[in-house]
């Protein structure tokens, strides 16, 4: 079963607000940030009940995320040196899943194996970051997950660039 989900997150939002809504516009998933200068924490509710917690790995090498709940335990990792964004799922529901986009940002895929999980488009030029994501198979909480660390990390590089 295919379903659609409009990611956003706006530019200017001093806690960090990440919403998931469907076709119909009506909110599906709700994603927040926690102030914490080392550790990071994003809590992820559907229908006001907490379904994941995402945390930073301290003192990983490479961009680690730490994820807890429904989905299972696991960790999304970033490769280092790649000219686009890729990443790897160890453990949980979806171990070995790849995560990979193109170079300027805007389009997503993940993959498990040879089968597309979801894949996902964005605006160029937009107040907020918005993406559509096809879901296509799998869990769908795994693939929310997925989108909401590739904001993160995009979010990350473009204030990392911006204070440089």
């Amino acid at each position: 079963m295919s379903r659609t989900l409009c990611v956003s997150r706006k530019w200017f939002s001093l806690k960090g607000e990440v919403r998931f809504t469907d076709e119909a516009g009506e909110l599906d998933y709700h994603a927040t940030g926690e102030f914490a200068a080392m550790r990071p924490t994003w809590t992820i509710t559907r229908a006001g009940e907490v379904v994941a917690r995402l945390r930073k790995k301290p003192g990983s090498w490479w961009l680690t995320w730490e994820v807890e709940g429904e989905a299972g335990d696991f960790q999304i990792q970033r490769k280092m040196w790649s000219w686009t964004r890729q990443y790897t799922v160890v453990g949980g529901v979806a171990d070995g899943a790849s995560i990979s986009g193109n170079s300027l940002d805007l389009r997503f895929q993940v993959r498990q194996g040879s089968q597309l999980l979801a894949r996902s488009g964005g605006e160029l030029l937009s107040l907020r970051d918005r993406h559509l994501v096809d879901v296509l198979g799998g869990d769908e909480l795994f693939v929310v997950i997925a989108m909401l660390v590739i904001l993160l990390d995009r979010a990350q590089d473009t204030a990392f660039l911006a204070a440089n």
